[in-house]
């Protein structure tokens, strides 16, 4: 199969007055493989119009391990800088592969809505309806709804009030939370979205080459994986003892994304006991962990009742990560859950969520261009292509994979994705300096 496209499917919304209309991408474009770097040029060509861009590369949704990969671009403040950048949050589960089963490669999002909206991408189509009925849900509850209307699959999703606090909100995918630590939940907020449902409906080929391999690839993924499969992202991270002895004593299984033989996402049980548990999560009675170093750093303040308080977080639209500040360590259980209630109605300004260490050879300002909430893995120190944190995420979010699984596993790497872009060996080279040139793009704007 050929992946690489020399044209993509280009949507473009305009909330205001709820048009929408395709476009040809432009030259630049096409000499770009996908993904993140697309998403970059989008967001110039439509910058006097507040854009928010959706998505995906040429391995989203295929074969390849983890091709799972979605990514939402906007302009926001960076906190380092003091200025204007656009950020780019990686969103997984399902959510590249519903996309681009939709019929559609790229969806941008103009201007402000008058109401708040779901929208709904499914089947070649955009529909836009009214979220009345969500009103005041919290993300589960939201969901619940989503579901009740026909939702089959995935959504962006954002907490009740993120419009009236978008300083600590963060979006999330369905009920799993994210890696939005910049922005994502105050720009769908600040435009009237409530929630993006992706429904899929269409058809993706694909070459049966690229199934043996992609065996092949998972069984050595798989040798590397820990027996505790808790371990697998938290046992890489620095000064995350704390979050590994919650996870120890709470796990109770792993999930995995689309295509993903990873699954480094811990589902955590909560005590038999506990009464603290959202409305409309009382039959999971646990948490799913995917912002594993938001959790590592409310473990810090908050050892033993951690995932309790973040699975109360992510069904608000609450950042672990803030909340771990706001939250005094001594603070009785019920006493913070009501104090984390009172934080969600809270105006906060935006500001710089200083994070609580960041490992040698991870640059600040790229850790919240792409998101501010993955792991600080760097990968194994070798010759191989794209070895830096910064080049080998710029690589996952261009090509359409979770950045997770590139960054701890060994047997996940680029030259082992490469393959599945391209077998035509003779076109490597060009291949390459496409993707180098992606990666600058997104480093250096």
């Amino acid at each position: 199969m050929k992946i690489l496209k020399n044209n993509y499917t280009i949507a473009v919304v305009n909330l205001e007055n709820r048009s929408i209309i395709n476009i040809e991408p432009s030259a630049e474009m096409r000499e770009h493989i996908g993904g993140a770097a697309v998403n970059a040029l989008l967001m110039e060509k439509y910058s006097q119009h507040d854009p928010l861009v959706l998505g995906t590369g040429p391995l989203t949704g295929g074969f390849a391990p983890a091709s799972c990969l979605m990514v939402a671009s906007f302009c926001t403040q960076d906190p380092y800088t003091e200025t204007k950048k656009i950020c780019h949050v990686p969103v997984t589960i399902k959510s590249g592969p519903l996309l681009k089963l939709s019929g559609m490669d790229y969806v941008v999002f103009l201007g402000q809505a008058a109401k708040s909206l779901v929208i709904y991408i499914e089947n070649g189509s955009i529909r836009m309806d009214l979220a009345e009925n969500l009103e005041g849900l919290d993300i589960p509850g939201a969901v619940k709804q989503l579901k009740l209307k026909g939702m089959q699959e995935a959504a962006l999703i954002t907490g009740p009030d993120a419009k009236a606090s978008q300083g600590h909100h963060t979006a999330s995918t369905g009920v799993f939370g994210g890696f939005d630590r910049c922005g994502l939940a105050g720009n769908m907020a600040a435009k009237n979205i409530r929630a993006v449902v992706l429904g899929g409906g269409k058809k993706m080929a694909f070459a049966a080459e690229d199934l043996t391999a992609e065996r092949v690839l998972t069984a050595k993924i798989q040798k590397q994986l820990p027996r505790n499969r808790f371990l697998t992202i938290l046992g890489k991270l620095p000064d995350a003892d704390g979050a590994k002895a919650l996870a120890k004593k709470y796990f109770r299984h792993s999930h995995a994304c689309y295509h993903c033989p990873v699954g480094c996402i811990n589902f955590l049980r909560y005590p038999a006991d506990t009464t603290h548990v959202s409305k409309g999560q009382e039959s999971a009675q646990g948490v799913f962990v995917m912002d594993h170093d938001g959790f590592a750093a409310l473990c810090h303040k908050r050892p033993k009742d951690a995932h309790i308080l973040m699975g109360k977080a992510m069904a608000l639209g609450l950042d672990p990560f803030v909340l771990s500040e706001e939250i005094d360590s001594n603070t009785p259980l019920d006493s913070a859950m009501t104090q984390l209630e009172s934080i969600v109605k809270t105006k906060m300004p935006d500001r710089v969520k200083k994070i609580r260490y960041l490992n040698d050879g991870i640059c600040a300002a790229v850790y919240h261009l792409f998101g501010g909430a993955l792991p600080q893995i760097i990968p194994p120190q070798n010759k191989e292509i794209f070895g830096s944190w910064e080049e080998r995420v710029a690589f996952a979010m261009i090509v359409g994979v979770c950045p997770i699984p590139l960054l701890g596993m060994q047997a996940l790497s680029p030259l082992a994705l490469l393959p599945f872009i391209t077998r035509d060996h003779t076109s490597h080279e060009g291949l390459m300096r496409r993707l180098e040139k992606g990666i600058q793009l997104l480093l250096n704007r």
